[in-house]
């Protein structure tokens, strides 16, 4: 084998060797990244739904003559999970009311269930629609004193602990508000067009089982264009406390959308959440008006605009391949100049 063929491969292999260790280090960086960021979204979450604010945390008793406790004055934010626990702590058991009261007086009827100590603890959530102080009246039917342990704390916002953090950053309308029976909720929000948007709804007030527990919901959009569309046509029942009911829907004119949002319940007041959330672009506007004129220039823009948007491990990769082949070529015909340079020169002598 010749030198020219020795260097040849020579500089091939170290070509491939430097590629392949590019690759690895821009691999092994982009994973560390995605590992860091999944952690710290992980721990966000776990930071969401334990808040730490405690108003409520004691056993009190409740006795014949005093079969119920009621807590005045809980401050409560505006679109914030609030958990009631209850636990009966001593060996009995009874039937246990919940109802609150918010800063407008209005009663929700929580729960209701006959309790024993192997029950353990239970959680009652209650999603605010106001901000203000809160009364949280709890009452027994027994025949005997007990002991109930009682805390009542602040959790994550409604929807925050179901919904991932891009989505939360992509909030586009939200509110969480109390309904009475064929109650109606009409808001206005700025829509893009050519976007697919994501809705979201939930029941964030329990509702006790003495009470009819099954809501049903209609949604319906406005366009700019005074197009009405029924996002859930079907009437569909919403979805119970904790879980979500969500629909997709895109866009085909900009402008302010008037959404509808009504309740159907037997029960007297429940706190709905709703959200619209941005998704992603569904397609870009093409101009159809333009002739055909410069299409050299846009095919050369759609070249760059290609190039640009390969994925950035083939970007590096490529660039040392071409790097490396303009070495060799560079290498060969300095030889080959040095050689004919060599030749010229015996033949004169």
């Amino acid at each position: 084998m010749g030198f020219k063929k020795r260097l040849l491969y020579s500089i091939c292999i170290i070509s491939l060797i430097l590629v392949g260790s590019v690759l690895e280090r821009y691999n092994y960086d982009k994973n560390s990244h995605i590992n860091s960021h999944s952690n710290q979204v992980s721990k966000d979450i776990t930071k969401l739904k334990t808040n730490g604010e405690v108003l409520i945390n004691r056993v009190y008793n409740f006795t014949v003559n005093k079969p119920y406790h009621n807590y005045t004055d809980l401050f409560f934010q505006e679109h914030y999970n609030y958990y009631i626990f209850v636990q009966i702590v001593s060996p009995h058991e009874c039937t246990i009311r919940i109802n609150l009261k918010d800063p407008e007086d209005d009663n929700y009827a929580l729960f209701y269930r006959h309790m024993k100590q192997s029950d353990g603890i239970l959680e009652i959530p209650f999603g605010a629609s106001l901000t203000g102080n809160h009364s949280v009246s709890i009452y027994i039917d027994t025949s005997y004193n007990l002991n109930i342990y009682v805390r009542i704390e602040k959790g994550s916002k409604c929807l925050h602990d179901i919904l991932s953090p891009e989505q939360i950053g992509n909030l586009i309308q939200y509110n969480v508000s109390k309904f009475q029976n064929s109650s109606i909720q009409i808001d206005h929000a700025f829509l893009e067009t050519n976007v697919l948007y994501k809705f979201f709804f939930g029941r964030v007030s329990a509702i006790s089982i003495d009470h009819d527990n099954n809501l049903t919901y209609r949604y319906s959009l406005l366009d700019d264009q005074d197009i009405s569309f029924s996002i859930n046509w079907k009437n569909d029942q919403l979805e119970g406390i904790g879980g979500v009911s969500a629909y997709e829907f895109g866009t085909a004119s900009e402008g302010i959308y008037t959404t509808n949002l009504s309740i159907n319940c037997e029960v007297k007041y429940v706190n709905i959440v709703y959200a619209i959330v941005y998704d992603h672009k569904i397609a870009n506007i093409v101009d159809e008006t333009n002739s055909t004129t410069g299409n050299n220039s846009t095919n050369n823009n759609d070249f760059f605009n290609e190039l640009a948007s390969l994925p950035e491990e083939w970007l590096i990769g490529t660039t040392i391949f071409i790097g490396c082949a303009m070495a060799i070529l560079t290498v060969m015909l300095v030889n080959n100049r040095r050689r004919n340079a060599v030749g010229l020169n015996l033949k004169e002598k």
